[in-house]
């Protein structure tokens, strides 16, 4: 998480959670092996070898089936269908084998009543239904997802969390920038106020107006940078997690 919002090492990973409204891994891992589910359940089994893994009995439309689960499988220099060799060395069976009973057992949680949907491909043409079927099941996994983000009793540094489909906009400005963001919110920063252990004895005092520590909602305040904040938005300087300010584009 550090890394991917380019902080300090010795940022608090609770308190970035929180700064940057991201959800508990676990709950991400749950939606990738959902999204996962059904990608594979929706796919064509001709075209899709994780498909075509799936047994008989599984609600799919098409007779192709492959009765291994092994990497071979995918190995055409080892008597399988696909051109691309893999070339993982581990011997784990976690890592050579492909779960597919657990797979087919969320594509029956997600698709509880059938019939199960197509996913639309360039090689096949759908119906609309079949289309609407398949990107309905996607946004049902996220909006789930961001339920359970929402009900469930995480630990209080998950307070806060934003509507549904919404995000910060500026975790889409480079990375650098985002990152200079993510400190100051985490309170690992360069401002003054914002010490750590190498630099506990300096002076918390703004350098600009010498009259309060130099927090980021001071920054945001500053008397002294008054002039640089005389075309922005008042509300810009409301910066509680609920604030438009971090939905904005300007």
């Amino acid at each position: 998480m550090r890394w991917i919002t380019n902080v300090f090492y010795a940022t608090n990973i609770s308190v970035l959670s929180s700064k940057a409204c991201l959800a508990p891994m676990a709950l991400y891992t749950e939606q990738i092996r959902l999204m996962a589910a059904v990608r594979i359940v929706t796919a064509i089994p001709e075209i899709n070898v994780a498909t075509a893994m799936l047994s008989q009995s599984f609600p799919i439309k098409g007779n192709f089936r492959i009765a291994t689960n092994r990497r071979a499988a995918f190995d055409r220099n080892k008597g399988g269908m696909r051109l691309e060799v893999w070339s993982s060395k581990c011997n784990m069976t976690a890592q050579v084998t492909l779960p597919i009973d657990e797979i087919a057992a969320r594509g029956t949680e997600i698709f509880p009543t059938g019939p199960i949907p197509r996913r639309p491909t360039r090689r096949l043409r759908i119906t609309p239904e079949h289309a609407e079927g398949h990107f309905k099941a996607k946004e049902t996994v996220r909006k789930n997802i961001h339920k359970k983000w929402q009900d469930e009793p995480y630990p209080p540094y998950y307070e806060y969390r934003p509507p549904y489909r919404e995000f910060w906009n500026f975790m889409t400005f480079p990375k650098f920038a985002v990152g200079r963001i993510h400190r100051m919110r985490a309170n690992k920063s360069y401002l003054r106020a914002q010490t750590d252990w190498s630099n506990q004895d300096q002076d918390p005092k703004c350098q600009r107006c010498e009259d309060e520590s130099e927090t980021m909602l001071h920054v945001v305040k500053c008397p002294a940078l008054e002039a640089a904040r005389t075309n922005i938005n008042p509300k810009a300087r409301d910066i509680v997690p609920g604030s438009p300010l971090w939905k904005s584009n300007k």
